[in-house]
Formats: structure tokens, C-alpha cells, sequence
């Protein structure tokens, strides 16, 4: 794992994410650009899964910080695999002023940095607020205003 790549690690990320819908959700992820949809979609019912308000917290049982952190890396993954395939970008692994320099995954595409697993984080704390595939709609018209 030491001498993995970030690209290799993302695309490992990428064929979880795909297993995990397969496996859990009979999800045929396909890598095209609509199948981000059908992460939003695994994304709501993980969701569901979070108990919020305290009457939710006493009473229903949460996942753990590591399986959120899971579903968040390998679906972030998936994602970013997505755009760095039609919009093309590198991945790299490295700190920055939002990480308190904690190295985390980023992918670069031209001027621009993201970080996929960060807005699926926010997705499953947030909710709808942060659809991921309004995200990648978002960000894709932005790329490719950019690139004119």
C-alpha cells in the first residue's frame, strides 16, 4: 500500500464503491457520468441510516465513524473517478489549508482542486442540501466554461 499511487488508490476506491452497491444495494455502477445519480440515491439511504435529533440518537444505533469515513472514501473515489475520465485531472495526495495539514486526496483538473470525498462527507452530514449529482452537473459546466 506504501508505494500506492494516489491515482491507484482512488481507482481501488472506485472499484469498492462499485462492489459495495452491487453487494448492498444491487446497484450496477457503470463508471458513465449518469451513474453519479445512482450514488446520490445509495447516498440518501446511507443517510437514513444516521439518526439525527435526540430523540433519534437515543434510540437508534449510528454507523461508525470509520464506516461513514468508508463510504465517503470509496464513494468520493467513484466520483472523482468519474470526472477525472471525462474531464481528465490528476489525482494527488497532499495537505492543504483546509486540512490542518492532515494529507487527504484531492484531484487536480487545470486551475482547479477538489475533493470528492469531502462533498460526500458533507452529503451524508447535510443531506439533499449537498446532492452530490447537482455537484458534478455543477462542476462539470464550470470545467468546461473554464476550458472555452
Amino acid at each position: 500500500m506504501e508505494n500506492q499511487t494516489p491515482a491507484m488508490r482512488m481507482e481501488l476506491m472506485a472499484k469498492r464503491a462499485i462492489e459495495h452497491a452491487h453487494r448492498n444495494h444491487n446497484i450496477q455502477l457503470d463508471r458513465s457520468e449518469v451513474s453519479v445519480q445512482q450514488v446520490e440515491n445509495i447516498l440518501t439511504e446511507f443517510e437514513k441510516c444516521i439518526p439525527r435529533g435526540l430523540i433519534g440518537k437515543l434510540f437508534k444505533k449510528a454507523p461508525s465513524e470509520t464506516e461513514v469515513n468508508r463510504i465517503c472514501e470509496i464513494y468520493g473515489g467513484y466520483i472523482g473517478e468519474i470526472f477525472r475520465a471525462n474531464l481528465g485531472g490528476e489525482w494527488v495526495h497532499e495537505a492543504n489549508q483546509f486540512t490542518s495539514g492532515e494529507k487527504v486526496y484531492f484531484l487536480k483538473i487545470g486551475e482547479m482542486t477538489i475533493c470528492p470525498w469531502a462533498k460526500v462527507y458533507k452529503r451524508v452530514e447535510n443531506g439533499k442540501e449537498d446532492d452530490v449529482w447537482f455537484y458534478y452537473q455543477a462542476l462539470k459546466a464550470q470545467i468546461k466554461q473554464m476550458n472555452k
